[in-house]
């Protein structure tokens, strides 16, 4: 195989480091050792072919791999995304003389290879590797079985859920998120859970509107107490299936869809609501981003995502049958909408245009408020407002953001320093209601812990406690520092509407 090896103590290090390897005695690392090498390879590189007789173990230490076989129709057919850390086609080693299918470097990796039969002599005198190779062979197996006969019988979002589940591996926490990176494209992530990319998109799509991940790119936010709750309340209605990650999985509808309009409960209809309140000032803060030139390549393509969000959730509002009332102050949400779509697609980008974008998202953001808030006066039992008093505070992250970003830019500064003291102080009211609402849910008062937390690193961003002037670099720290709260008070409010049933 072409590559570069690199010096014996190198070997040794790395061997010692992987699990497979890790605590071995002396002997057998020595003995591995000598028939080891590391070796570089470019992007896009054959490991090896089917039809190729095997020599050695393959190990990844890191960059990525795809291994795959050739179907009857030529079609390629993924088998397995290797991540750093692991070995690959290990029953082939073992059961084999030639390879049945192909690998392929995805970017630049470096493997470590171990001549196959110095492995399988180790193996023989060594009982603790031999164990660590028959339960990687077993897990091989079960993830094949898994692919066969379960994989198909899930939904698409089921599917995709496990996989990144799969990619957490044990360090999901109560609450919190857990972050994974996807390592490869997401036209290959899709060939190897037997889908059509565009499907793959959409079911993240869904996913996050359902509030079970964040999605930012190539990285995507598991949210650890979302899955918590629905776990635990499948459970209790034999609604759980298992998963090749051996974690628990909500069982989705195979033709799931999103939810009909007509069966939203009052508490989903508030946090849909609410959504809009957010989603005006987050909209406003990205323009501003993309205006000031500060991460604006990133700033615009979340203008879009946003807007685009925002017309979505606005249509599922449109198919409500809502009462006379409420359906008037909806119409009045959309005219606002259409005046902020407008300002926000004008060229300008000025400190005038700045003022503009502030005072229509600050009207989008009331008339939203407004159709929110009649929703919980009609609604029965607490339910509606602890959801209410929950979104507030996923908005207010977004709003005192867009006060500090447009505070930079001189706009209406005796304005945004009394909202900002204003919306500072209702945050931590808002906590204090939530954690006294939260008794009897351990995943909403663990959750709120990690609000809290976050809000105290939120505004160490600012300093002296109040917006001032800033340049670029210190308005993208203070929006990233707001997306991570925001992010966790998002996943709150998902809670708080799970737990009302």
């Amino acid at each position: 195989m072409p590559g570069t090896p690199r010096i014996a103590i190198e070997v040794r290090s790395l061997m010692a480091c992987l699990p497979l390897f890790a605590g071995l005695r002396r002997e057998s690392l020595t003995r591995l050792g000598q028939a080891a090498r590391l070796v570089d390879l470019p992007g896009h590189r054959a490991i090896f072919s089917a039809g190729q007789p095997i020599r050695d173990a393959h190990f990844l230490a890191s960059g990525s791999v795809k291994r795959f076989a050739m179907r009857s129709d030529n079609v390629e057919k993924v088998l397995e995304l290797v991540e750093p850390g692991s070995l690959f086609a290990l029953s082939e080693v073992f059961a084999g003389t030639t390879y049945d299918s192909f690998a392929e470097t995805l970017k630049p990796s470096v493997l470590l290879t171990i001549n196959r039969t110095a492995l399988q002599e180790a193996a023989a005198i060594d009982s603790a590797l031999a164990i660590r190779l028959l339960q990687a062979m077993a897990q091989a197996l079960r993830e094949n079985e898994f692919d066969h006969q379960c994989h198909r019988s899930l939904s698409v979002a089921q599917r995709v859920l496990d996989y990144l589940l799969g990619l957490a591996g044990d360090r999901r926490q109560l609450a919190g998120e857990t972050t994974v990176q996807l390592g490869v494209s997401k036209r290959l992530i899709a060939a190897r859970l037997d889908m059509a990319p565009e499907t793959f998109s959409r079911t993240l799509r869904q996913l996050s509107d359902d509030g079970r991940i964040v999605v930012q790119g190539r990285t995507v936010h598991i949210r650890n107490a979302t899955l918590a709750v629905e776990e635990r309340s499948a459970s209790g209605s034999g609604g759980v299936s298992g998963s090749a990650s051996g974690l628990a999985l909500v069982r989705y509808s195979r033709h799931e869809r999103g939810k009909p309009h007509a069966s939203y409960s009052t508490v989903e209809l508030v946090n849909l609501s609410g959504r809009h309140r957010m989603l005006a000032h987050l909209i406003a803060n990205v323009w501003l981003m993309a205006a000031r030139e500060a991460d604006a390549p990133s700033a615009r393509v979340a203008l879009r995502k946003y807007r685009n969000e925002f017309v979505r959730n606005l249509a599922r509002l449109g198919k409500v049958d809502w009462p006379a009332g409420l359906r008037e102050q909806r119409a009045v949400l959309e005219s606002k909408w259409q005046d902020f779509l407008a300002q926000l697609c004008a060229p300008e980008s000025d400190t005038n245009a700045a003022r503009q974008i502030f005072l229509l998202s600050e009207a989008v953001f009331e008339s939203a408020d407004t159709l929110t808030r009649a929703l919980v006066s009609r609604a029965d039992g607490d339910h509606a407002q602890r959801v209410n008093i929950a979104g507030r505070n996923r908005m207010l992250c977004t709003r005192i953001v867009k006060l500090s970003l447009f505070s930079g830019w001189g706009v209406l500064p005796e304005v945004i320093e009394r909202l900002f003291s204003e919306s500072v102080s209702e945050f931590q009211r808002n906590l204090d209601f939530m954690r006294a609402a939260s008794r009897g849910s351990p995943e909403i008062r663990a959750q709120l812990g990690v609000d809290a937390e976050q809000w105290h690193l939120f505004l160490e961003v600012f300093g002296a406690g109040k917006p001032s002037l800033h340049t670029p670099a210190q308005a993208l720290e203070i929006f990233r520092a707001g997306e991570a709260l925001h992010r966790h008070a998002d996943a709150t409010v998902k809670l708080f509407e799970l737990v009302a049933g």
